[in-house]
């Protein structure tokens, strides 16, 4: 969960990941001769397992989000802005709702019932792309089986990020 904006009266998006999430956003296709869904594929990049035959760049976009995937996937230490995608933008037309990051590079997330899912990643500053950014304030977390927040992954303090 992210907590966004002001203070006195915050925001929030909850985020939902998961394994068949990545693949899209590395910009790749996966050969299925060798490497059969998006979660094998996850799991084979997780173990350092991935070569060169599970897949296949799949559009001129790929090099560009590799350039910045480590970054964003690390959006506790990385993240300190959130806002609504901004349709109207002159160069990236994208299917995504929010984007959180920083100058360097964001993540995009589409609605998807009650929660946001990763969809995207951009290797661009977030302010020339959303209406409105606003400051992350605290970064929550939990695994998907569980009902409540238990872990505070961020906090914004007075200017000073804090990450726990």
């Amino acid at each position: 969960m992210i907590v966004f904006g002001n203070i006195k009266a915050p925001d929030t998006v909850e985020i939902k990941g998961s394994s068949s999430n990545f693949l899209h956003l590395t910009g790749m296709s996966i050969n299925k001769s060798y490497c059969a869904s998006a979660e094998m594929f996850f799991k084979k990049a997780l173990h350092n397992k991935l070569q060169e035959r599970d897949f296949d760049f799949k559009d001129g976009t790929t090099v560009q989000k590799l350039q910045v995937l480590n970054q964003v996937l690390n959006i506790s230490r990385n993240a300190n802005m959130i806002g609504d995608y901004n349709y109207n933008s002159a160069h990236i037309k994208l299917d995504t709702h929010k984007l959180a990051g920083n100058v360097r590079a964001c993540i995009g997330f589409k609605r998807n019932g009650k929660y946001f899912i990763p969809n995207t990643v951009l290797n661009t500053d977030m302010r020339n792309e959303t209406i409105n950014p606003q400051r992350i304030l605290i970064i929550l977390s939990k695994s998907i089986s569980e009902s409540d927040y238990n872990n505070i992954e961020f906090v914004h303090n007075q200017g000073t990020r804090y990450p726990v």
